[in-house]
């Protein structure tokens, strides 16, 4: 596995730190097929789907559904090997969206959390009620 060291920059309009990762795509393929892309996302603090995009976008092919559940029960399972690059295609990859003391909140479940209703689902309760 390859090790991956974040770089750090300040923004100073912001006062926010923001950690970018460069990858080339040989290194960024060996980090994909290392881990679940789930346990990825995690350590760069975006969605899995989000992962998964970048992958497409540069070409690098991701282990398909069942296949660490495969490789977990002991079955012979094959990597995809990594195609060569699209003319044009960047050689390197920075993923740069997880953010370090920021002021937005954390979401948070409003405190009346039935405060809206469906009319056709308010209806049907009111005329159960009123039936019985």
């Amino acid at each position: 596995m390859t090790d991956y060291l974040p770089t750090s920059r300040q923004r100073a309009d912001e006062g926010r730190i923001t950690v970018a990762r460069v990858f080339t795509r040989e290194q960024f393929y060996e980090l994909v097929w290392s881990k679940p892309m789930t346990h990825l996302a995690k350590d760069f603090a975006i969605s899995d789907v989000a992962l998964h995009k970048i992958c497409r976008k540069h070409g690098i092919p991701n282990p398909p559904l069942g296949w660490w559940a495969k490789k977990a029960a002991g079955k012979k399972v094959k990597q995809t090997p990594l195609p060569e690059a699209k003319p044009g295609a960047a050689d390197r990859i920075t993923i740069s969206d997880g953010e370090f003391g920021r002021d937005r909140p954390i979401w948070q479940p409003h405190a009346n959390r039935h405060a809206y209703r469906h009319p056709k689902a308010t209806t049907t309760k009111l005329h159960r009620r009123t039936r019985s």
